[in-house]
């Protein structure tokens, strides 16, 4: 390797410190960062120029990406194009010659790297500037369909069902929850196998065959719609309002202009997090079908039989515990009697995917 010198020779060390930090954000709006074919930009030098100044990354291409074909470094002693990946450096009368990225960082070692790293972070507060107006021009739209978005009745209704059955069937919540906690919903019951191995044992001492059973726990079935039966986790209806109320205060701040490239990078995560949790509780609302259908109160109810269970009824528009007359049971607590049933919608609540979707759709622009 090469000793390090600066860009444009050996002794060159007059370089135009900070020439891409120096420029404005308006500026910054209005350039191109990068070059699809390198090859092709006008005053091109096929040899680096004899001056003491220090040329500027003024684009960086990657050929591989845009299928334009390799290009010559002018650094490098072949005759024919020989690099996908470089750097466009221009000179202060509009002269520019193109290094490989590999040569840059080889031969001009600090000095490179320093205005690769001034390139590099204007390019990327020109993106963030770009995405940053258009997500303020969309601002409005955006509020409309977050506002939207917790105005959908689908998360009252989750709460309200999740409390309605955690209240109606405690017992019942308590071991759907433990089976969604520790065995992925798994939901296994007792029965009696043949003993092999006693029984074996048993002919070997006596020389007579007898039966003889033992009690094994095996799965039963597996619990549909697992995320609803969840303990410990809040409903959709308490979580949304404050995801939408961040969303929005979000969108507010970002009218702020003094903001770093890494205050634009964190402002973007979080509010990206905060629609991400909101397709979260979306995709919790697509599981009541599932989790309150007929195949999954059929699963529960056999289940609960097998564990001699209090008798778990399921029915379209009900769940209830019930007697062997079918009768709902009530239980007494402290502040009075408490039915064991619950009432199913008639027709479920959808989730708004479309306004999540859009809004997700602004955002990635």
């Amino acid at each position: 390797m090469k000793s390090v010198k600066h860009v444009g020779g050996p002794n060159r060390a007059r370089r135009r410190k900070g020439y891409w930090s120096s420029k404005s954000d308006a500026e910054l709006l209005a350039l191109d960062f990068y070059s699809e074919d390198p090859s092709k930009l006008p005053r091109l030098l096929e040899m680096e120029p004899q001056t003491d100044e220090s040329p500027e990354v003024e684009f960086s291409y990657d050929t591989t990406q845009t299928g334009t074909g390799m290009v010559m470094c002018v650094h490098c002693k072949k005759s024919a194009p020989n690099h996908n990946r470089g750097f466009v450096m221009q000179f202060q009368n509009g002269d520019r010659i193109l290094i490989g990225k590999d040569c840059g960082r080889k031969l001009y070692g600090e000095s490179f790297s320093h205005a690769e790293r001034d390139h590099r972070e204007a390019a990327e507060r020109g993106s963030l500037l770009r995405k940053r107006l258009g997500v303020l021009g969309a601002k409005l739209r955006l509020v409309e369909l977050l506002e939207t978005v917790e105005g959908n009745p689908c998360w009252l209704a989750y709460g309200e069902l999740r409390r309605d059955f955690n209240n109606a069937m405690p017992d019942l919540a308590h071991e759907l929850a433990d089976a969604v906690r520790s065995r992925d919903g798994a939901l296994y019951a007792n029965t009696l196998i043949h003993d092999v191995e006693a029984e074996a044992a048993y002919e070997n001492r006596t020389g007579r065959k007898a039966p003889h059973m033992k009690t094994v726990s095996v799965v039963h079935s597996v619990l549909a719609g697992r995320s609803f039966f969840k303990m410990g986790e809040a409903s959709p209806d308490r979580l949304v309002p404050d995801y939408v109320h961040r969303a929005k205060a979000a969108l507010w701040t970002l009218e702020e202009t003094d903001k770093s490239n890494h205050d634009f990078r964190l402002f973007f995560t979080a509010l990206n997090l905060v629609i991400s949790n909101l397709q979260s509780e979306a995709e919790r609302i697509d599981v009541l079908p599932v989790a309150f259908g007929m195949e999954n109160g059929k699963r529960i109810s056999e289940w609960a039989a097998a564990n001699r269970l209090p008798s778990f009824h399921a029915e379209l528009a009900r769940w209830y515990i019930g007697n062997r007359d079918g009768v709902t049971t009530v239980r007494s607590e402290a502040r009075g009697w408490v039915s064991s049933e619950i009432h199913l919608p008639s027709a479920w609540p959808l989730a708004p995917h479309a306004e999540l979707r859009e809004i997700a759709a602004i955002l990635s622009k």
